[in-house]
């Protein structure tokens, strides 16, 4: 999982952790948070707001950001 830093008006989630290998979290300056966990992504949509929530197995929400229009 890793979650940039806002570039202009896009933020960047990569996700990946459904289930295979994990892969080590790569430092970049970029980076406002990254952690090799098993995962999924919760996102909450409104017509103004994205709630962006990763959750690891055992249901712990371990970064979360939220983005305005």
């Amino acid at each position: 999982y890793a979650r940039y830093f806002p570039m202009g008006r896009t933020t960047c989630v990569t996700t990946g952790g459904g289930g295979k290998d994990l892969y080590a979290v790569r430092a970049d300056e970029r980076l406002a948070y990254g952690e090799s966990v098993f995962h999924f992504v919760e996102l909450d949509l409104s017509p103004s707001r994205l709630v962006v929530r990763a959750i690891d197995a055992a249901g712990r929400t371990f970064d979360a950001t939220t983005i305005d229009s």
